[in-house]
């Protein structure tokens, strides 16, 4: 083949079929990006739960979405005006409306015994069906640290701690 039969072939490439190597890249990729503000959680559960979550936790009732970029944005977990964790995690885009989410820590500690509950949200994740709609899944771990936690694990009906669970969301922009 001539060098001059390979440069067209290359420009019809270019052109004709918008060969791009930022396709790879996902640069080119459409994908749905949130409204920032509060959002109000429509429906809530838990799967895979050892936690006994149902009657243990009280589920998040509304997450505040803000600094939304080109591709990321920050995400606030509350139960009613309670923040729940001590920092927003930063949602990253992956795939097909899908982001995730950092891991996030929330600390629960209790004035007439001696026991800490450290809840840490692994795994979470976001997907956008639309720009004021989500539906998001976490998973969690609930560990505990003190001389009580075994009060604790067993006043609850965990069993014991550590102990997991996945709570399931949706959530509409307000």
């Amino acid at each position: 083949m001539s060098r001059l039969q390979i440069n067209l072939t290359m420009i019809s490439c270019l052109t004709l079929f918008g060969c791009n190597s930022n396709k790879d890249s996902g640069m080119d990729e459409e994908y749905t990006l949130p409204q920032s503000g509060q959002w109000t959680v429509v429906t809530s559960g838990w799967t895979n739960d050892d936690c006994n979550a149902e009657n243990n936790l009280t589920g998040i009732s509304s997450i505040v979405i803000a600094d939304v970029g080109e591709s990321n944005f920050s995400l606030t977990f509350y139960d009613g005006s309670m923040r729940i964790g001590e920092n927003s995690s930063t949602c990253t885009y992956t795939s097909d409306d899908v982001y995730d989410c950092e891991d996030f820590d929330h600390t629960i500690s209790y004035d007439d015994i001696d026991a800490t509950i450290n809840m840490i949200g692994v795994s979470f994740s976001l997907e956008m069906t639309s720009e004021t709609t989500t539906t998001g899944i976490g998973d969690l771990v609930l560990s505990c640290s003190g001389a009580d936690c075994g009060f604790v694990a067993a006043s609850t009906t965990t069993g014991e701690l550590p102990c997991g669970t996945t709570i399931n969301f949706t959530a509409s922009a307000d």
